[in-house]
């Protein structure tokens, strides 16, 4: 498993934001996994924390739906991409 830290809330106010240990399990068969180096936050973002947007998902979640990094670890049967390709991408919160 891989360690990681990132920032999760949950949403209402931004002083509930933590920054928090958890491992990650290892990729699985067609996955990837990608050391973020940034992500985009904005407008959408903020009012997710404010719990003003209705994509907000319940419980804690990890702002910020838009990433750049390179892969770290490649899961079984994954081809196009090696280990250090810089990657981005968009996510549902996390």
């Amino acid at each position: 498993m891989t360690k990681r830290k990132s920032y999760q809330l949950k949403a209402g106010s931004v002083n509930n934001i933590q920054l928090v240990d958890s491992e990650l399990p290892k990729p699985a068969a067609g996955e990837i996994t990608i050391q973020v180096k940034s992500i985009g936050f904005n407008f959408a973002d903020i009012f997710a924390i404010w719990g003003l947007y209705g994509a907000t998902p319940e419980g804690t979640f990890i702002p910020g739906l838009e990433y750049a990094g390179e892969v770290l670890k490649i899961g079984d049967g994954v081809s196009n991409v090696k280990i250090g390709d810089r990657m981005m991408g968009v996510t549902r919160f996390g």
